[in-house]
């Protein structure tokens, strides 16, 4: 696999106004609607349902496939699939299929008696945050710029009121809520935590696993490397759920094609596996409600080159391999 990992993370590059023209990829065309991807980049009802909730109930921003090279692999099956590589360009460039979409519902906002008017027309429709918010870029008094387009025809562009489902989860739950749900179960009960993917079931052909009783006494499989480390922790009592001494090697010797669905299928502000793979670093994932837990979390987060995240019940831990030693000390501070 080409072209799925670069040094430079995309959402932290700079947004460019979006183009004259959105791109044949777009996820906003309608001839893209439930359109299948080599390497996993989703096109369904629900994926746009979570696209569009953050675009009209946040007044976010949403990248042009065409200039995320980063967050969209490229191999030869997704060229023989009629799909185009994305362009490095250093920057991102605000999709304009997104922007047409922002564009149609101002215009029917600013044509409503009433915002209440308009959300009854449009329940769809953007809040008054997002509203508010494209009014001032469109009027230039915050950046970036919106830059709108005569030259895309809105009957190409799908209509949320046409493909979201209303009281479905994606629309009704933003995905960090769904994702400490979800993070929640599956600290609470070990069952949820089971994954039948290609590259768990054949983990053990990439690294070198030992058994390992857990501090809520379940019997697993771990990876050698990290095995000091997890009895530390399960001596402890802290309770571990999942783990990797490198995610990165595991996928791309056994499911490459899973790559982008991985990277490119979440909010970059919930927990997921994006940093982990970009870094080619370990994590582990344990459990954050009682004092020994705590009190490594926050040692483990002072680790330069450590990262804490939470979401839940659950805390991921993101590090550099080198560090390890640092946090077996971590264990006891």
């Amino acid at each position: 696999m080409s072209d799925a990992c670069n040094s430079t993370h995309g959402t932290e590059r700079p947004m460019e106004p979006a183009k004259l023209q959105n791109c044949r990829e777009c996820p906003f065309r309608v001839e893209n609607r439930h359109r299948e991807h080599p390497l996993g980049i989703q096109y369904t009802d629900g994926e746009f349902a979570k696209l569009w909730r953050g675009v009209s109930q946040d007044g976010g921003m949403f990248g042009c496939h065409m200039w995320d090279a980063d967050l969209h692999p490229f191999d030869e099956s997704v060229k023989e699939a009629g799909f185009h590589k994305p362009a490095e360009v250093g920057s991102r460039i605000e999709c304009a299929g997104m922007v047409a979409m922002v564009k149609r519902e101002l215009e029917i906002a600013d044509a409503a008696p009433s915002y209440a008017e308009y959300q009854q027309q449009r329940p769809l429709g953007m809040s008054k945050k997002a509203i508010l918010r494209y009014s001032a870029r469109r009027l230039g008094v915050i950046g970036p710029e919106l830059r709108f387009s005569e030259h895309i025809n809105k009957d190409d562009i799908l209509d949320p009121h046409d493909v979201i489902d209303p009281a479905s989860v994606k629309w009704q739950w933003t995905e960090q809520q769904s994702d400490v749900i979800l993070r929640t179960a599956q600290a609470l009960m070990p069952s949820f935590r089971a994954c039948d993917c290609e590259a768990c079931q054949r983990h053990t052909e990439v690294h070198q696993a030992l058994t390992l009783t857990t501090a809520e006494g379940l019997t697993v499989e771990v990876d050698a490397e990290l095995h000091p480390l997890l009895s530390a922790l399960a001596a402890a009592g802290i309770r571990t759920t999942d783990s990797c001494i490198n995610m990165h090697e595991t996928i791309t010797a056994i499911s490459p094609e899973s790559y982008g669905s991985i990277i490119n299928g979440h909010d970059r502000n919930t927990m997921n596996y994006e940093t982990i793979l970009r870094r080619q670093a370990a994590f582990i994932r344990l459990r954050n409600n009682n004092d020994a837990e705590q009190a490594f979390i926050t040692a483990a987060g002072k680790i330069p080159g450590a990262e804490v995240f939470t979401s839940g019940a659950l805390t991921q831990l993101v590090f550099p391999q080198a560090t390890i030693p640092a946090l077996l000390k971590a264990v006891n501070a």
